[in-house]
This record gives structure tokens, sequence and C-alpha cells, in this order.
């Protein structure tokens, strides 16, 4: 009986369901896939998109809003009484230090991998370390990489067996056999991904939820622009007089001749359009007897124009930051809806920091710890913090507290003050508790 149920957990261990197009011993993805849905919506297109002014806006919104308080290691353990608390807290020290002076700093990097990775899906970065005079092993640099020149290698399941860099003439191989060629480990790259599909490595591009948005705002634009072309000058309208004659081609003064000497005629209406096609450039025209002009005033301010705009716009800010309240101008100005869509943002803030957490984490510090202290080690890899998710009034935290009679007690003080961003004090004396009162007597009295 033992037997059988062990061949049964066994077959817990496999993978049985084919994720990959083929049946390759690898397989080479990269993110400049088709697209059926979005044909268009190609590594160029995006480029174009990173242009455009709300787009912009609000994508490092929500880049500035994630990196605002920077990034740094947290020892993985808290607890004081935890035996491997001090060497948790000497690889979080490590880690600290090891990060502290590369070639670009790691929050610049991350920075740059958050914004590509919001416009292309995925984003790899390739992390280079060097060995110090004491024999530590730290960063020295991690750069980021186009897309266009890694690709992942994958086995018929996507799981990721490792990467493949672009060849010397600037190309990508489409299908390799592992075992023949060099793959560059997986642990030798910072890889930032949002959101997968079906498992691929390759990821999916969040901008493309606001492509059709931006197409449409894209389209507004040139018709925008030639209606104020149009419609800066009134138009004029003439009317030629009734039973106008055909009338000489003058040049020069004198009359313009056919090919047989006969004179060159137009009609009058002709003639009229000439003039008045003239009439920009003179304060004056003139015509026969009977000939009358108007002028065609416009109607309109093209607020369907601005509308368009407006309405694509709030399309574009509540794609990427989940709500178009936020940065724009919502029409009712209510402070409520302001608030709400705050929430909002900062709910989607929170999960992109956990998202740079664990990559961070993953990627970075639990090389420098695994490299430095031993795989053994790797659990202690430390956390990566990027500091508060959420928004507080601590004044109206504080005085509900109060209200339900909450006393703040010495071994809160640390976890406080880096709540509110100040240096934790250190605890030295445990506050004296206060003596209770006895009200015994007084009840024996009523």
């Amino acid at each position: 009986m033992a037997r059988t149920a062990q061949k049964k957990n066994e077959e817990l261990t496999q993978e049985y369901v084919v994720g990959g197009r083929g049946y390759y011993a690898s397989e080479i993805l990269s993110g400049s896939g088709y697209d059926a849905l979005y044909p268009n919506f190609n590594p160029e297109t995006r480029r174009r998109m990173r242009y455009d002014s709300e787009v912009v806006s609000s994508v490092e919104f929500l880049v500035d809003s994630v990196f605002a308080d920077g990034i740094a290691p947290v020892s993985v353990v808290t607890d004081e009484e935890h035996p491997e608390y001090t060497l948790a807290k000497e690889i979080a020290a490590f880690c600290a230090k090891a990060t502290e002076r590369p070639v670009r700093s790691v929050e610049a990097v991350m920075r740059e991998v958050f914004r590509d990775t919001y416009y292309s899906g995925v984003k790899v970065a390739e992390i280079v370390l060097k060995v110090t005079d004491d024999g530590d092993t730290i960063l020295d640099r991690i750069n980021p990489k186009p897309n266009e020149s890694t690709a992942f290698v994958v086995d018929k399941f996507y799981n990721v067996l490792g990467l493949v860099g672009a060849n010397s003439n600037g190309t990508l191989a489409t299908s390799i056999n592992p075992t023949e060629n060099e793959i560059i480990r997986r642990d030798h790259f910072v890889i930032l991904t949002f959101e997968l599909e079906n498992n691929n490595p390759v990821g999916v591009a969040l901008i493309k939820a606001i492509f059709e948005a931006w197409c449409e705002k894209r389209e507004t634009r040139p018709q925008y622009k030639e209606w104020k072309r149009t419609s800066a000058i009134p138009k004029k309208f003439g009317t030629a007089a009734p039973g106008a004659k055909m009338l000489d081609v003058i040049e020069d003064g004198q009359k313009v001749k056919n090919s047989d000497g006969s004179p060159k005629q137009i009609t009058a209406e002709r003639a009229l359009l000439m003039a008045l096609e003239g009439f920009a450039n003179n304060s004056t025209v003139t015509g026969p007897n009977g000939t009358t002009v108007e002028q065609l005033e416009v109607n309109g301010t093209g607020i369907q124009f601005l509308n368009s705009y407006k309405f694509n716009n709030s399309e574009i800010r509540k794609g990427i930051l989940g709500d178009s309240v936020t940065t724009g101008q919502d029409d009712k100005g209510v402070k409520a809806a302001k608030d709400v869509a705050m929430n909002v943002v900062e709910l989607r803030v929170k999960s992109f920091k956990n998202a740079v957490a664990e990559c961070v984490k993953r990627d970075l510090y639990r090389l420098l710890t695994v490299v430095n202290f031993g795989a053994d080690k790797a659990h202690l890899t430390p956390n990566a913090s990027l500091g508060d998710t959420e928004r507080r009034d601590w004044n109206e935290t504080a005085d509900a507290l109060q209200k339900v009679g909450y006393e703040i007690a010495p071994e809160h003080l640390r976890e406080g003050d880096q709540m509110l961003g100040l240096k934790p004090r250190t605890v030295t004396e445990k506050q004296e508790e206060k003596p209770k009162e006895d009200n015994s007597g007084d009840e024996e009295n009523q």
C-alpha cells in the first residue's frame, strides 16, 4: 500500500501537458511575436505610444509612485529569538553594502526596467558582479538589454532553461539544441514581467489596454488640424449676374487668343471664382453688374474634437492607473470621487511594488546571498522593501486609537518609527506598568 501511494506521489512531480508550439528539445521565445487581435501593435507602435503626453504622464506617475521610497534590503527574519536572526541581519546588511555603488544605482535601473516592462511585457537586464580586495563578491552593474537582443530558451512545457543573446551579426536563432549551444544561465539576469499568458515568459504588454484609445486619439489629431486650417479664414460665396455673357481672358492688359486667332473666353462664373481666389491677398474684388459676394462664417468651436481628446485621454488614464479621475479633471469635481480614485491607484501601486520587490529579491539579492554565503543560506535572502504602500492620515489613525483606549508599548516604537520614515529607536528600558486602581471599596460603598 505504501509503495502504491509513493508511486502516485511520484506522478505529481512530473509535467505532462505540452505548452510549446513544437516538440523541440528547447524553443526560443522572443517578445516580438505577431498578435492576431492587434496586428499593428508592434515594437515600433509601442515606441510611438511612449511619446504621447497622456501616456507618458500616467506611466511616469506609476513609476514615481512605485519608486518614491527607493529600494532597500530588509532582513527576512524579524523575530529576535530566532536562531538565524543575527545571520539574516548580517546578510541584509551585506546586500545593502554590495549594491551601494554600482555603475548605475539599482533604483535607476529598476525604474527603466519597470517602464520598459509596462510597454513591452518583459524586460531583461544583465547582472555583472565583481570581487573586492576583501574577497567579497558585490554588484558591479546591471545593464538593461533591448528585447530584440535576448530570448528565452524553454522546454516544451514552457519552463525557462536559460537565455540566449544576439549573435555577433545581431540575429537570434529560432530554435536550438541546448546540448550543442551555449545557454546563458537564468540567474545572470534580472527579469521583470507583470503578467504571463499560458506561462509564456515574454509576458503581456499592459499598455495594450489603451491601444484602441491611443489609435483613435492619433486619428483625431490630423482631422482637428485640418478643421482649424479650413476654419481659420471665412469662406466666400459668389453669384454671377443673371444672363452674364462669356468674358475675354486678359493678361498683362492684352486679350489672350486661341491658336486659330479667336479670343480666349471663360464663363462669368469662372471669372468670379478666379477673382474670389485672389481675394485672400487683396482687399477688393469687382464683378459685372448684378454680381453678389457673401461671406460664410464658420459655426462651432471644434468642441467635437476636444471632447474626443478628453474621452480618449480619460480611457488612457483608466487603462494605466485604474481610474480616470486621479490625474484628470472630473466633471463633477467631487472630492469623494478623487479619494476613491486614489484608493484604486494605491491598490495598483501596491501590486506593482510587490512585483518589483519580488523581482529584486529573487534575481539580485538571492544571487548575492548564494555567491557570498552559500546555497544553503538562500532561505535567508533579504526581502526588498520599496517603502510604505499606502497613504495614511496618521492624525486620524492616532485619534481613533486614542478613543478606544489603545496605548503604544515600547516594543512598538521601532515599527512606528519605520512607518513614519524616522530612524528606529532602541528601547532600553521597559515601560513601568501603571498600578491598577482598586475599586472594590467603591463597589462595597455602593
